[in-house]
């Protein structure tokens, strides 16, 4: 996945050298354009700790994020042809990394803690309405829109120390390493991930774009539905574009 994320910028960089060579002009107000984009994420998982507010001793629980990335190419639909700003529709495909960590802290410093890490491969499919405003010389991209994310794979690692690890091997359950997250009903995780979409970035008169996003899920990924549980992807990103 690292290598895909690193050839992924290599194509950007690349593409947007190339650019400014030919002097290259993204023009929004009739064409249909494409672009690639990639960026780091950094995914943590709302309400993953709800489940453990019970449990005895326990001092503290914290909702955690992680870094990953994502890479994909995106389409531009023009709806408008004004001047002065643009409106877009905005699709295509995208790998995406999410998940979260837990920290549980004990009141009894003994007892030793417990940190659970997720980590949630998806391919997202945003429908984003875009505004491009002229600004300088290049232009502000401001978007909003759904989403919908299909997990395919997941890992969960889990570091526990003291008589918490202890008490975890003598239930039969796993004190340290990492297994497969079960995708699909029956398992761990939910396959589909709905949620709205927010991003806000500026792009250069040759396609080349610096964008910051966020992406707020909308529904439970705990497949377990008699758990009680509620958790939703939370998401914030920053990368690079380029469109042509």
């Amino acid at each position: 996945m690292k290598k895909t994320f690193l050839l992924g910028l290599c194509i950007l960089i690349s593409s947007s050298l190339f650019a400014q060579e030919k002097f290259v002009t993204v023009d929004y107000t009739s064409d249909v354009t494409y672009g690639i984009k990639a960026g780091i994420t950094f995914p943590r998982i709302s309400g993953i700790n709800n489940g453990l507010q019970s449990l005895p001793n326990l001092s503290s629980t914290d909702d955690q994020a992680l870094t990953s990335f994502y890479v994909g190419a995106v389409v531009n639909i023009p709806l408008n042809t004004a001047t002065s700003g643009h409106v877009l529709l905005q699709s295509g495909l995208s790998f995406v990394g999410k998940g979260g960590q837990s920290v549980v802290t004990n009141s009894n410093a003994s007892l030793g803690d417990v940190t659970i890490k997720r980590t949630i491969s998806y391919i997202e499919l945003p429908i984003n309405l875009l505004v491009s405003l002229k600004a300088g010389t290049g232009r502000v991209l401001i978007g909003a829109g759904p989403y919908l994310g299909l997990a395919f794979s997941g890992q969960k690692q889990i570091s526990s120390s003291g008589a918490v690890a202890q008490q975890l091997i003598a239930a039969g359950l796993p004190s340290n390493g990492t297994t497969s997250l079960q995708i699909g009903s029956g398992g761990d995780i939910n396959t589909i991930d709905f949620g709205i979409g927010l991003s806000l970035g500026y792009q250069l008169h040759n396609g080349l774009s610096i964008n910051i996003g966020s992406d707020i899920g909308l529904t439970n990924i705990d497949s377990k539905a008699n758990s009680g549980i509620i958790t939703t992807n939370q998401l914030v990103s920053v990368g690079l574009g380029y469109s042509f």
